[in-house]
């Protein structure tokens, strides 16, 4: 795969990841796919380490974020794309962050 493709892929995997959550109701750190580093914002310290607890348990590895690296009461489930993601791993993933945000109150 050449740079350029590379890239294009990686933002469409940003687009997919992106939209994907944000469709769920998830409060996302920026309101369009800028970046290759899609981040979930929580506001309860609980419900993110539990939801973060969660995506391990499910075989998806996301950084969690919380003070003092983000401001008081804030906390990230941080995720790192690459353009090696295929659009059916980032559909899993998208479902396992589903089943995890309802299991904890993050999302209806």
């Amino acid at each position: 795969m050449t740079a350029t493709a590379k890239r294009e892929q990686l933002w469409s995997n940003a687009r997919q990841l992106h939209g994907g959550l944000k469709a769920l109701g998830f409060r996302l750190g920026t309101e369009q796919p800028d970046s290759a580093i899609v981040a979930v914002i929580l506001d309860d310290q609980t419900q993110a380490v539990a939801m973060w607890q969660g995506l391990l348990e499910a075989g998806v590895y996301v950084n969690m974020a919380r003070p003092p690296a983000t401001p008081a009461g804030t906390f990230l489930l941080r995720c790192s794309l690459c353009a090696e993601h295929t659009a059916a791993q980032l559909d899993t993933v998208i479902e396992r962050f589903r089943a995890a945000g309802q299991a904890v109150g993050a999302i209806g």
